[in-house]
Parts: structure tokens; C-alpha cells; sequence
């Protein structure tokens, strides 16, 4: 298994067992993503992350460990967290508890990073347009937001910072993840460094569990985000979760609705259905 070493950030090291490959990367981008195809309720998916020089990230890690030791937590979930499932479920749903962490966790995030960047896709949309195109055969929802929003953090570098090369680094177990690769080749999105997928979280040789803590600080943006999607244009006001992210860090928002997928499928010649006779 290649595991992406956090210690040797900055070196951006690939450690893969006893062998190690070296690669030259002034910043880092993490990605993850929230939903899923299958799910009934949640109809977005968001891939959600943020860009990073690599010392910024390692200063990062040593203030998110520190606030994880406060709080006598291990890891970071924002799912378990706004359901008050374990090991929240012991915090007796102390809201003005909830709020301080994710104060503290918007402050580290924003002291760090650079931007944070998200592209979102309506599954209901992709279903319909790809009941018209065979769109499924260009590229699943994960694939599609994943590749879009490497494209867009690597645009706005190249714009604010052209002399900084970035990794895009994914966190590994999404559905169809390869299919980002394929994506970004038939779109001629080239990057300096190819994107990895890595697991966010493993056990070492030692026994010890390893963590990638930027991608809990992805999950927080990526989970906020298709929360909020659904209130656009409703009147509603988002969680104060996503309130206190969007008004502290710099971002950018992107997403595709049917229009926009059916301009993709024209743009990239993708087949239309035939009709049904």
C-alpha cells in the first residue's frame, strides 16, 4: 500500500513499506469528499478541501493534535459531531460545547491554509441528464467534482502564486476514484505532480495508528457544504457550523446543475440516449 507520510510533508514523501519516492512540492492541496449516490435524504455530493504551503501544514498538524488532546479525542468526524454520535454522545448535546470546538477548529483552519475550494453536484440532476446522455460512461459524481475542483485550485495558483507547484492529494475509499484520473485526462487537466489518493487514516508497523488530520479539516468544509446547498435561494440560513467557515476563510464555490452537466456532455461529445421506442 502507498501511504502518504505526514511526517515527511516537507518532502511530500511516498512511503510505500521499505521503499520511499521523493517529489518536489512547495504546497499541498487535501480533498475529501460528502455524499453519496445511494443515499435518499442527502442529494449533493461535495468534494471539499483546502491549499496549503507545506510548512503551514505541519504547523497546522501540531495545533490540530493539540486541540484534539484537550478535548480527549482521537479523531475528528463533523458527521458524528452534529449527530452527537460517538465519542460525542457523551458530551450530553452541551451545545455551546459543539460550537467552541468548531470555533477553535475554524481558527486552525484559517491561520493555515491559503483558500478552500469546493465543487458540488445535485445527484437528482446527474440521474436526469444521465437519462438523456450516457453520462455515467464520461464520469461518475465523485469523478466529475473531484476533477473540477483540483482543476480550479490549480487555475487559481497558476493566478495567485505561478511559481509554487502543488500536490492534490484525495482521501482514498471513494467510490469511483479512478474514474478522476480518466476525467482529467479526457479534459487535459495536467498537473505538475499526479494527484494521489491516500488513506486518511492506517496502522504503522508499530502498531500505532497513523492519521492525515488535514483531511479531517476537509471533512468539516466538504460536510458543511452539501448541508448548505439545499438553502440556496430558500431564504434559509446555513448551520452556524458553515456561517463561521465561510465568513473567516477564503473560498471558492463551484457546482453543476442540469444545465451544467448538459453542457458538459455537449462540450465532450458525449452520446445522447436513443429514445425509448
Amino acid at each position: 500500500m502507498v501511504l502518504f507520510s505526514v511526517a515527511s510533508l516537507a518532502n511530500a514523501v511516498l512511503l510505500n513499506h521499505d521503499s520511499e519516492r521523493v517529489l518536489v512540492a512547495v504546497c499541498v492541496g487535501y480533498f475529501d469528499a460528502s455524499g453519496h449516490p445511494a443515499e435518499k435524504k442527502r442529494r449533493h455530493l461535495t468534494v471539499a478541501g483546502y491549499v496549503a504551503e507545506e510548512a503551514s501544514w505541519k504547523r497546522f498538524e501540531r495545533k490540530w493534535e493539540r486541540m484534539l488532546a484537550r478535548e480527549g479525542l482521537t479523531t475528528l468526524h463533523m458527521n458524528r459531531l452534529a449527530q452527537w454520535a460517538k465519542p460525542f454522545d457523551t458530551w450530553n448535546r452541551d451545545e455551546t460545547r459543539r460550537i467552541a470546538l468548531i470555533q477553535t477548529v475554524v481558527k486552525i483552519i484559517k491561520t493555515s491554509v491559503r483558500k478552500a475550494f469546493s465543487v458540488s453536484v445535485s445527484l437528482d440532476d446527474y440521474d436526469a441528464v444521465n437519462a438523456e446522455y450516457e453520462l455515467a460512461s464520461l464520469c461518475t459524481p465523485y469523478g466529475l467534482c473531484a476533477c473540477q475542483v483540483i482543476k480550479d485550485a490549480q487555475l487559481w495558483m497558476k493566478a495567485k502564486h505561478p511559481t509554487d507547484d502543488t500536490l492534490f492529494v484525495c482521501e482514498k475509499g471513494d467510490m469511483n476514484q479512478a474514474d478522476m484520473y480518466r476525467l482529467m485526462k479526457r479534459r487535459r487537466i495536467d498537473t505538475v505532480l499526479e494527484p494521489q489518493l491516500v488513506p486518511k487514516h492506517w496502522k504503522g508497523n508499530d502498531g500505532l495508528m497513523r492519521y492525515v488530520r488535514p483531511f479531517e479539516a476537509c471533512d468539516v468544509w466538504a460536510y458543511e457544504d452539501a448541508l448548505a446547498l439545499p438553502l440556496l435561494g430558500t431564504g434559509k440560513a446555513a448551520r452556524k457550523s458553515m456561517q463561521l467557515l465561510s465568513e473567516q476563510i477564503p473560498y471558492s464555490r463551484g457546482g453543476f446543475d442540469a444545465k451544467g452537466l448538459r453542457d458538459i456532455c455537449r462540450s465532450l461529445k458525449v452520446p445522447p440516449r436513443s429514445p425509448l421506442p
